[in-house]
């Protein structure tokens, strides 16, 4: 293992810096003013601030690159000569606090968790297969998992499998077979690489761990034939097993609650039927149809969104509580609070309460970037129509719905930038750019 300088990063000067008493800056200040008033008029309800928004750092990413990040570091992968390059950057200057080399052809994705540990999906496989149906699938898996040290950049184990799931200074890793099958689950130790238990699981599709409120942990495989069998957190044995009637095409855990997805082809639409299973017991509740869209988690209830907009419903009845037209997607946020999405144009984001779909503040043009955490606010990126070119940034406060215009950065593709909170990581013609957003 190695250690490369990659040199001094290239920090461009603020945008918008402090202004000292002099004739241009003070000329300087006036444009950034005029600049964030027409912003205002593009960007519709958000009041006015003072222009917040200047470059912090940036560095090399090309567009093959990948990042990962913590509330505090930037983590960036690149390949280099048939091996992948990791470099750790402290979020607030882009201080290199350390780089290492691995011998994987890259760049992989860094999948940084709490600060701690940087995990590692490597050794790709592409498996093609024909179904008994005279179809054919392409199956997409890794073969081994590595974790470094977040702190020093130091290896601290490589494990077989693929990283499914993370519980508890735990994580779950998969096995596949030579057709792509997951064959052996195996839990090991976030930090030393431990294996606590280690077993085969022949017939499992999917895995996951389900963590049912405070109740105990369990791990949750689901078969090609619809079985469904709970796993004991600690020592993999089976909890019990149960077969799902009907067809099912996929499941996922929700609030507590197994959604058995039946997706088919139905013209003109693509249409789901889900129907929801008590976890603990797996007694059926209720089924509802939905087309171009499906059940999604609205916590405390559950979504349905398609063409039609976003219901939501009692998870427990399937009682339906509210529905909000001309939305196409919801995203929880925080103590109740839901962002909802329309995706015209540069889309709409409205923040609304779970419990009643009753709004919260305006609607706020724009879309959410990624983000590493739940906070007190969302960032909401918008492309300007005056001045033309730029993306404007906007606060928006999800207990008061309230929004504040932050100022604009240069051309981004949403979709692709972090909001980390106090700064937004985009990036932009081969660079990462890491704006301080106050």
């Amino acid at each position: 293992m190695a250690t490369i300088d990659l040199g001094e990063l290239t920090a461009t000067e603020p945008q918008l810096p402090p202004v000292p008493l002099n004739h241009r800056r003070v000329a300087r200040t006036v444009l950034a003013a005029l600049a964030v008033l027409g912003l205002l008029l593009a960007g519709g309800s958000a009041r006015p601030a003072a222009p917040f928004l200047h470059t912090a750092w940036s560095t090399e990413m090309l567009e093959s690159d990948q990042a990962g990040f913590t509330d505090t570091t930037a983590f960036v992968s690149r390949g280099n000569d048939g091996r992948t390059e990791i470099t750790a950057y402290r979020l607030t200057d882009g201080r290199k606090l350390w780089s290492t080399m691995i011998d994987e052809i890259g760049p992989l994705a860094p999948e940084p968790i709490a600060g701690d540990v940087v995990l590692l999906r490597t050794d790709p496989i592409t498996v093609e297969r024909r179904e008994p149906d005279t179809s054919r699938i392409t199956l997409f898996f890794y073969r081994s998992t590595i974790a470094l040290d977040a702190t020093t950049g130091a290896q601290l184990w490589r494990a077989p499998g693929e990283q499914g799931a993370l519980a508890g200074g735990r994580v779950l890793l998969g096995e596949h077979d030579d057709r792509g099958d997951l064959a052996r689950l195996t839990m090991i130790g976030l930090r030393d690489g431990h294996r606590m238990w280690s077993r085969p699981v022949p017939g499992a599709e999917s895995w996951t761990i389900l963590q049912p409120g405070d109740r105990p942990a369990q791990v949750v495989t689901v078969g090609a034939d619809n079985r469904v069998t709970f796993l004991r957190y600690d020592d993999g044995s089976v909890i019990r097993s149960a077969k799902l009637p009907g067809r099912v095409s996929a499941v996922a855990f929700v609030e507590g609650y197994l959604l058995a997805i039946d997706a088919h082809d139905q013209a003109p639409y693509y249409q789901e039927d889900t129907t929801v299973y008590r976890w603990d017991d797996l007694s059926p509740q209720w089924t509802v149809e939905t087309t171009d869209g499906g059940v999604t988690e609205c916590a405390p209830l559950l979504c349905t969104a398609d063409k039609t907009g976003v219901v939501a419903h009692d998870p427990a009845t399937g009682r339906e509580l509210w529905h909000m037209p001309g939305v196409r997607a919801a995203r929880p946020a925080r103590d109740n609070r839901l962002l909802l999405y329309d995706f015209q144009g540069d889309g709409n984001t409205m923040l609304v309460d779970a419990m009643n779909g009753r709004r919260i503040g305006d609607t706020t043009p724009g879309q959410v970037p990624w983000a590493t955490a739940q906070h007190d606010s969302v960032l909401v990126l918008r492309h300007t129509q005056r001045p033309i070119g730029l993306v404007s940034v906007t606060r928006l406060d999800l207990t008061t719905g309230k929004t504040m215009l932050l100022g604009a950065i240069n051309p981004v593709q949403e979709i692709t930038c972090w909001d980390l909170e106090h700064y937004l990581a985009c990036p932009e013609r081969g660079r990462l750019v890491v704006t301080d957003v106050g």
